[in-house]
Parts: C-alpha cells; sequence; structure tokens
C-alpha cells in the first residue's frame, strides 16, 4: 500500500512537471506500472 501511495505520488509530481527528469521518470512510472 505504502509503494502504491509513493508511485502516486511520482505520477503527480511527472504531471506536475517538478520531475526534471521527466522523460526518463515516466519511462521508469511505465516499468514501475508494469512490474
Amino acid at each position: 500500500m505504502r509503494k502504491l501511495y509513493q508511485r502516486c505520488e511520482k505520477i503527480i509530481d511527472i504531471i506536475q512537471g517538478k520531475d526534471t527528469f521527466s522523460r526518463h521518470s515516466t519511462e521508469s512510472l511505465w516499468v514501475a506500472l508494469n512490474d
């Protein structure tokens, strides 16, 4: 449950453009979601 919450935070950060490595993070996000 905690891991899922952190995942949601990461999604929000990407959407809001806070992540400076957005391209890499988006790829990492897909990997995480499909894990």
